[in-house]
């Protein structure tokens, strides 16, 4: 993206949720696609995507990327709506 490559990073929340990173390839930080939901049950190959503010590219980065699939889920989170995806792929 942007002329340069980006990866996902996989990571656990504390209260054990899968966290991802999208890292530039020479590892800084790009953005943090996912966000820790208090009371969302979520599947264990689930997580929630930011999909607002800077994270409005993100989603598309990891479906394009064969990271996730999109399940057709949304929570609300504050005034925005947030997809729950499957994670397909952790490499």
């Amino acid at each position: 993206m942007f002329g340069s490559k980006v990866y996902a990073k996989f990571g656990k929340y504390v209260s054990g949720g899968t966290a991802i990173r999208i890292l530039s390839e020479d590892g800084e930080p790009f953005a943090t696609a996912t966000i820790n939901v208090p009371g969302v049950k979520l599947k264990s190959d689930e997580v929630v995507i930011k999909t607002y503010s800077e994270n409005v590219m993100v989603l598309d980065l990891l479906v394009e990327g064969g990271i996730v699939e999109v399940t057709g889920n949304e929570v609300e989170v504050g005034y925005n709506k947030c997809p729950i995806v499957r994670i397909l792929n952790k490499k």
